[in-house]
This record gives C-alpha cells, sequence and structure tokens, in this order.
C-alpha cells in the first residue's frame, strides 16, 4: 500500500511556481524528490538531492509538538530554531546558485 502511495506521489509532485515563472530554484527546490528518496531509503540520493532535508523536517515535528504542548516546545526554542534551520536553508541555496 505504502509503494503504490509513493508511486502516485512521484507522480503528481508540485510544480516549483519559481522554476515555472522566473527559470530560477527556489530555496525549497528539490525538497520533493530527497523526501522520496529518504522514505525509500537512499539517504545519500537524499542528502544530495536537497541537504537541507533533515533540518527543515526536524522543525516541522518541533512546530507541531509546539501546537499541542507549549510546555515541552518552548517558543524560545521554536525561534532558536527556526533561525538556525533558515541558515541552513540560506548556506544551502546559495551555494546552489554559486555551483549551478
Amino acid at each position: 500500500m505504502l509503494n503504490v502511495l509513493l508511486l502516485d506521489f512521484q507522480f503528481k509532485m508540485l510544480p516549483c511556481a519559481s522554476k515555472s515563472l522566473f527559470n530560477l530554484d527556489c530555496p525549497l527546490c528539490g525538497f520533493q524528490r530527497s523526501l522520496i528518496f529518504l522514505i525509500n531509503g537512499d539517504f545519500k540520493k537524499s542528502f544530495m538531492q536537497y541537504p537541507p532535508l533533515i533540518p527543515v523536517c526536524l522543525l516541522m515535528v518541533l512546530f507541531m509538538i509546539h501546537l499541542f504542548s507549549r510546555q515541552m516546545v518552548t517558543k524560545k526554542l521554536m525561534d532558536y530554531s527556526s533561525v538556525i534551520v533558515l541558515l541552513i536553508v540560506s548556506v544551502s541555496y546559495i551555494t546552489k546558485l554559486i555551483i549551478a
């Protein structure tokens, strides 16, 4: 069942508006393909496709926990985590633009 859902997801990925309109990658370009590689267990391809995937996913998990328990994950922790992930995504994006 999971394989069918993954195959369906692979063929219905959302197009990048920035790439479509301006022919320029956005900071999240590669996220969907990287997530598919990660779910399939191919960690190397996942990292090569989009290096900040794990920090972004961890931030999403922290955010979900924060929604349900503000004592377990405080606003201060969310703020620091968000800044760190933003820096990681920014460095990755700038590196990709320079190399490409």
